[in-house]
């Protein structure tokens, strides 16, 4: 898991870049980081939007992308919890998702 935020000269991704790369909405993105699903460190302004940019990690789009084809790959009408989509993403290794009460999503 990357720790280090990006300096002023190496910004990261914009949220717009984001929204292209991981198939969600920039409403989705800022939903899930003000209620803390998306972790700190994968974005230097948690506390954005309303006219702040905020810029991404780009360690954190792959598994946005695979977040965003779960929330696609669900029946209309379901949704995970928030507090689901946390530990999905809190628990992300790359190859591997644990949803938790031993369901785990392997891939290659």
């Amino acid at each position: 898991m990357l720790t280090r935020m990006y300096t002023q000269t190496e910004r990261g991704l914009s949220s717009t870049e984001m929204t292209r790369l991981t198939g969600l909405t920039y409403r989705q993105l800022d939903y899930w980081i003000r209620n803390g699903v998306i972790p700190a460190h994968w974005v230097d302004n948690p506390h954005g939007g309303s006219g702040h940019h905020r810029h991404w990690n780009p360690d954190a789009v792959r598994p946005l992308q695979v977040a965003g084809r779960i929330t696609r790959a669900l029946p209309r009408g379901t949704n995970l919890s928030s507090a689901d989509m946390k530990r999905v993403l809190r628990n992300w290794t790359d190859g591997h998702l644990d949803f938790g009460d031993g369901i785990h999503l392997t891939w290659t």
